[in-house]
């Protein structure tokens, strides 16, 4: 979830399907718990739990709040996994001098966890290193592999077989609690949250940084933005905060803001009225309600169905992640346009080109082919469906799907900024797709909506939906964790559904309990993604949820000359060199791309950051220092993403060097002819879905298999490339490029590496977004 906003896109959540393994480490259970005891020969005996954890899945972050495993002693035990609502048994099926072996059968969730064929546990000092193994390993074709850290406790092999996460899941990280003060009044915890935005790590007995969220907003170049939280089912508190315009005015609860692709969830619940009235059948093949319009299928989707049901659940194998919407002065295409790719539509045409239910695919394009169905059932415009469905019914009076966005409401309008905090000069994007995108709302708007559905759940019966369609609704599609319209996660005791969006300018967050809890953020800043990561973690530590709230640490102690020791330069790329400095008993760490972050200790040499993004903050930056007893660390061995970077101390003469060397090149204002021409195949390459990763370093390897993952379709829609605009060198010297191609316009960036291979490579079109 979002991190990485409608980077969330690239979830967990959405990608747990593609998993092919996980490395976990078990720590040692609360006090409560029997001891455990450890015996390689017979395994571990007792309760053994694992907390605040993350893996890497594919080459993106799976968060795993919770591992609670416990050993009979007599050969097997049982295990549970409360962030994903899953559980089983384990039979032992045999051990070496150092491995226990088992089999998990899952018994609880099949849903939602891919079951492994096996698990094992090494042992490590007085923990041990779980290993969870798929019989499958789609990665296998690649031949990826990872770097070995060096020796650590938790740090296990990684090969085919294996996909790597070294992780903090040791007793120290403290278990959810309650609220912090059951009693508080609405207007005490609104306070509360506005006056302490929770950091992504907090250290039990250290003072806590005191970052506000006036504070926050305006590191961020965040103007405006609106919350409203949900308690025991109805709205606790809503308040707006900043400007929504260059003119100065405030943001008011009825400040309209895009809700971005918040507007699927609403798109979801106005099929699914139309299906529980019995106007479409979500089972069978869209073709059925297209008449003249035919939607091009790739040979392997031929012969397979296209139903409204995958549509909704973004498996039917459809293209188009997203789209860039159109400035004020564009000619606005209609849906047929749209689909067919036709002008003036600026996205390719909507296809079929993966086969229906193999993979899931976030899909705009998709959700676009919904709206026509909806409009050739009923003969009315999807705006008019959804104010008559479910706009009005729900109280949601300040909201609307029209596109553009009528004369009258645009003075109760947000003006869109970008992340440097400037108002987009062309002001709000008008989004004719409607069903993906166009919603425009408050978020005291969503909240009523959020309500009812959550009542609707519980029995109401004058929703917009009866119970059993909600319920429907919010199941887990069978290929992610992913209902219809909606993400989904949390425990079977205690799931939660979700969603988040982001328009030009835009960014949204909605996240609700199905239990009567939640909370809607709703910014008009491309920075906006990472205020909401800040707001919900924080209302998740007021209120005492289970999910979303800091890592909770027990401080390590270190002498100042431990400190020292990791202090200095180390170089991370070839123009790249990252910085540790010390400020009192904290150790900090700075790379050109990205501002100061803080980094903590699991030992005197093994130490962790986090995303401070994230909306769970797990540990995802693993960092192993090769230091002396007594002296000043050589290096440093850093994981990230699934893949592992060595870097090495740097002298102060080697970093002037490097900085020398970064400086002439940003000086010469040319492309390297040697760089341009690596992009110009790394682009045809991606457009024909063959990259050579032979010629990629892991990092590299790592963002092209995620591009490839989420965005194929869509690069292969941009066209034939028809120009490359040097625009300067970027803070790791890459180069950077605006990218012209028949059907788009995209920003690229390249650097090579002193060894010829790519270093860094980034494709992202708006349409992507």
């Amino acid at each position: 979830m979002n991190q990485y906003g409608e980077r969330a896109k690239l979830t967990p959540l959405r990608i747990a399907a593609l998993a092919t393994s996980a490395l976990l480490m078990i720590g040692a259970g609360s006090a409560r718990a029997q001891t455990p005891t450890a015996s390689v020969m017979n395994g571990p005996i007792g309760r053994w739990v694992g907390a605040g954890v993350q893996v890497d899945w594919l080459g993106a972050p799976l968060e795993i709040s919770r591992i609670e495993v416990t050993f009979d002693g007599a050969g097997g035990g049982t295990i549970n996994y409360p962030s994903l609502g899953c559980g089983g048994l384990l039979t032992r099926l045999g051990s070496t001098d150092t491995v226990v072996e088992y089999r998990e059968t899952l018994t609880s969730g099949t849903d939602n966890c891919p079951s492994g064929a096996f698990v094992s546990f090494r042992q490590a000092s007085d923990r041990w290193v779980y290993n969870w193994s798929l019989q499958s390993d789609p990665l296998k074709r690649d031949a990826l592999s990872s770097l070995g850290l060096p020796s650590q406790p938790g740090a296990g092999p990684d090969g085919d077989g294996v996909r790597s996460g070294v992780l903090s899941s040791d007793s120290r990280l403290a278990a959810p609690t309650a609220a912090r003060n059951p009693a508080a009044s609405a207007d005490e915890r609104a306070a509360r949250v506005e006056g302490w935005m929770v950091p992504p790590v907090v250290v039990q007995g250290e003072a806590p940084q005191k970052a506000t969220l006036a504070d926050r907003m305006a590191a961020l170049h965040v103007p405006g933005i609106s919350v409203a939280v949900i308690h025991n089912g109805r709205i606790d508190w809503a308040r707006s905060y900043g400007v929504a315009g260059p003119d100065g005015a405030p943001v008011t609860p009825d400040t309209l803001f895009q809700a971005a692709s918040i507007s699927k969830p609403l798109t979801a619940l106005v099929t699914m009225r139309l299906a529980q009235d019995k106007k479409l059948d979500l089972d069978i093949d869209v073709s059925n309600y297209l008449k003249d319009l035919a939607i091009p299928r790739d040979p392997d989707a031929l012969g397979h169905l296209v139903t409204v049901r995958s549509l909704l659940t973004h498996s039917a194998g459809m293209s188009l992640h997203g789209f860039a919407g159109y400035a004020s002065d564009r000619p606005i295409p209609t849906i047929d346009q749209i689909l067919k790719g036709e002008q003036p539509a600026n996205s390719a045409a909507v296809r079929v080109d993966t086969t229906p239910g193999v993979l899931w695919r976030y899909s705009g394009g998709g959700y676009v082919l919904i709206r026509k169905v909806d409009e050739t059932v009923t003969g009315q415009p999807f705006a008019e469906l959804a104010q008559q469905i479910v706009l009005t019914p729900t109280g949601m009076d300040h909201s609307t799907f029209a596109q553009p966005l009528p004369e009258a409401l645009k003075k109760q309008a947000a003006w869109p900024y970008g992340g440097d905090g400037q108002p987009l000069k062309e002001g709000a994007h008008t989004y004719p797709e409607v069903t993906p995108d166009g919603l425009w709302t408050t978020a005291t708007d969503l909240a009523r909506l959020t309500i009812q559905v959550q009542q609707t759940l519980h029995g109401r019966a004058d929703g917009v939906l009866t119970p059993a369609i909600t319920k429907e609704m919010l199941q887990q599609g069978g290929l992610a964790n992913w209902g219809m319209g909606w993400g989904l996660g949390g425990s079977p005791q205690n799931p939660y559904f979700w969603h988040s969006g982001s328009n030009a300018g835009y960014k949204s967050m909605l996240f609700a309990y199905a239990n009567g809890d939640g909370a809607v953020v709703m910014t008009n800043s491309d920075a906006g993604e990472k205020l909401a990561a800040d707001l919900v973690r924080t209302i998740a530590y007021e209120y005492g949820w289970q999910d979303f709230r800091p890592v909770e640490l027990a401080p390590v102690p270190l002498t100042t000359a431990q400190l020292d020791g990791l202090v200095g330069r180390y170089r991370v790329g070839r123009y790249s060199v990252m910085a540790v400095s010390r400020q009192g008993d904290a150790l900090f760490a700075q790379t050109p791309d990205r501002p100061s972050f803080r980094i903590y200790p699991k030992s005197a040499t093994d130490w962790f950051a986090v995303d401070p993004d994230g909306f769970t903050p797990n540990p995802n930056i693993q960092m192993s220092f090769k230091a002396p007893a007594n002296g000043a660390a050589t290096a440093v061995a850093m994981r990230k993403d699934g893949f592992d970077v060595v870097a090495p101390r740097l002298s102060e003469p080697q970093v002037k060097q490097i900085q020398d060397a970064l400086a002439a090149k940003a000086a010469d204002k040319t492309s390297s002819s040697a760089a341009e021409q690596a992009l110009r195949r790394y682009i045809d390459q991606m457009q024909h879905g063959q990259p050579d990763y032979a010629a990629l370093d892991p990092g590299a390897a790592y963002i092209t298999r995620l591009l490839l993952l989420n965005f194929e379709s869509d690069i292969a829609g941009l066209g034939r490339l028809q120009a490359l605009e040097f625009k300067g060198a970027g803070p790791t010297g890459a180069d950077q490029f605006v990218a012209t191609f028949d059907h788009g316009v995209a920003k690229a960036m390249i650097l090579l590496g002193e060894d010829g291979k790519v270093e860094v490579v980034y494709l992202m079109s708006p349409t992507f977004m």
